[in-house]
C-alpha cells in the first residue's frame, strides 16, 4: 500500500497491537466508565467512525480516536478500522488537539497544557495557535494564564470543583486573594458572575494600594509596602542604614 493510498480517505483495517499511542494526546485522564459504555456500543454497532493514524515504520501512530482504540482493546478485537494519513508532526498535533476540543469533557488544564506544548514545540505565537485550532487569540491566552494559578486552585479546576469561568475570574487578583476567593466559591457555591464581581472589587482595591505604594515609595525614596485588608492594615517602610532612617523620619516630619 503506497503513500498516496494512505493519504486518501479509504478505510483500512489495521492490527490493534500495531497502533502506538499519540505523543500529542492532550487528555491526561480517561474515564473508565465512558470507555466501558463505548465498548458496549461498539460491540453492538461496530466502530462507526474510524480512528486516524499515520505510518511509523512497521507501526501506526495514533492521531485521533484514543477512546475508540481503548474500547476495542477492552473488547480484545484484533483489528480496528482506520484512515491512514501522511501528515507532519505539527498537523498531527493540531488534529489530535482539535478532535479533543470537540469533546466538552476535556479538562481546561489539559487544553492549556496542550496549547503550551504546541507553542513550545513548534515555536508558535498565541495568534498562530488560535488560527490552527479555530480559537480566538484571547481564548488561547486565557488558557495559558490558568497554568499560573496556585496549585490548590488548579487542583480544584482539575477535579471539577470550580469551572474554567471561575478560574479565569481569579486571574485578576493576587495569589492570596485568589485562594480566599476560591474558598468562598466552594463554600458559598458562587456563580461565575458573582465571582467576577468580587474579583473586580478586589482588583480595584489592589490597584489603589499599588498606586499608593508607588506614590509613597517615590516620596520617601525607599520601598513601601501596604499590608492588610479592607478595614485595617500596616504601612511597612524599609530602611537600610541609620542615615536612611533619619532621612525618612525627616521627610515624614515635614509640615
Amino acid at each position: 500500500m503506497g503513500t498516496a493510498e494512505y493519504d486518501s480517505k479509504k478505510v483500512v483495517f489495521i492490527p490493534v497491537e500495531k497502533v502506538l499511542p499519540s505523543p500529542f494526546q492532550p487528555r491526561m485522564h480517561f474515564d473508565e466508565k465512558s470507555i466501558l459504555d463505548l465498548a458496549t456500543s461498539i460491540e453492538h454497532l461496530g466502530v462507526i467512525q474510524p480512528i486516524v493514524v499515520r505510518k511509523k515504520s512497521d507501526f501506526f501512530e495514533l492521531i485521533a480516536g484514543e477512546r475508540r482504540l481503548e474500547a476495542v482493546k477492552f473488547l480484545k478485537w484484533e483489528k480496528i478500522p482506520a484512515i491512514v494519513k501522511n501528515v507532519s508532526d505539527i498537523d498531527a498535533f493540531r488534529m489530535a488537539v482539535s478532535e479533543n476540543l470537540k469533546r466538552e469533557d476535556l479538562n481546561p488544564l489539559e487544553v492549556a497544557g496542550a496549547i503550551k506544548s504546541m507553542k513550545e514545540r513548534f515555536h508558535l505565537t498565541d495568534k498562530q495557535v488560535a488560527e490552527m485550532l479555530g480559537m480566538s487569540r484571547p481564548q488561547v491566552t486565557n488558557y495559558l494564564r490558568i497554568l499560573k494559578l496556585p496549585e490548590k486552585i488548579k487542583s480544584a479546576l482539575r477535579n471539577g470543583e470550580i469551572s474554567f469561568g471561575h478560574a479565569r475570574s481569579l486571574l485578576s487578583v493576587s495569589e492570596s486573594d485568589a485562594i480566599k476567593l476560591y474558598r468562598k466559591i466552594v463554600k458559598s457555591r458562587l456563580s461565575v458572575r458573582d465571582t467576577e464581581k468580587l474579583a473586580r472589587k478586589l482588583s480595584q482595591k489592589e490597584s489603589l494600594i499599588t498606586k499608593t505604594e508607588e506614590l509613597l515609595t517615590k516620596a520617601l525614596g525607599t520601598k513601601v509596602k501596604i499590608v492588610g485588608g479592607k478595614d485595617r492594615g500596616e504601612l511597612r517602610i524599609s530602611y537600610f542604614s541609620e542615615d536612611e532612617l533619619a532621612e525618612i523620619v525627616k521627610k515624614l516630619a515635614k509640615d
